[in-house]
């Protein structure tokens, strides 16, 4: 009995750190550095990753949130990292990378995450997404993005990755010491 009401005790403890989607203000600033968002990013926005997390402490907004809705939104034929269209509905393009943080994170912000906001519905993924990409697979991919970084889960792939450099890390160590004391026996046998 001990065991099973430890067991439900450090679950309730877990859970506690991991913040939900449903909950996560996506205005939290959460003070992640570049280099810690850096490996959440796609590979074609890692070199964003200071510029990201500047702009948003800047503006108030998740850094992780933007992270995730860059790896789903972009368009990196035109720098547009955020599927930002005109009232056209043509994709905004612009001149730099750069450009399109500064001039979209604070109109998500203004838009989305403002009281008043012309997209306004709530701080959170499901009430950005009313306005933004109206879809249970957006939802559920932004929500997912979002959590992994703020709860600083890595992805399997990325462990797998680690692992398997770890192990041919030692294979190559252990190859050299063998290696290594072969020629140093042969060297001694022969002098």
């Amino acid at each position: 009995m001990k065991k099973i009401v430890l067991f439900i005790i450090s679950g309730v403890i877990f859970a506690s750190f991991c913040i939900s989607a449903y909950a996560y203000d996506l205005r939290t600033v959460s003070g992640i550095t570049a280099d810690e968002l850096r490996p959440y990013m796609h590979k074609d926005v890692k070199f964003l990753a200071e510029d990201v997390v500047r702009i948003c402490n800047e503006n108030g907004i998740s850094a992780e949130f933007i992270a995730t809705l860059m790896r789903w939104e972009r368009r990196m034929d035109i720098n547009n990292f955020f599927g930002w269209t005109r009232s056209n509905g043509k994709l905004m393009r612009f001149d730099s990378a750069v450009e399109c943080l500064e001039k979209i994170i604070p109109l998500i912000k203004k838009n989305y995450l403002t009281e008043g906001g012309r997209c306004f519905n709530g701080y959170t993924v499901e009430a950005v997404s009313r306005y933004y990409n109206n879809t249970d697979y957006w939802r559920e991919k932004i929500s997912e993005g979002t959590m992994k970084i703020v709860n600083g889960e890595k992805s399997r792939k990325s462990e797998q990755k680690k692992n398997l450099e770890e192990q041919n890390e030692k294979r190559i160590k252990m190859e050299y010491l063998r290696w290594g004391r072969m020629l140093s026996e042969k060297y001694v046998l022969s002098v």
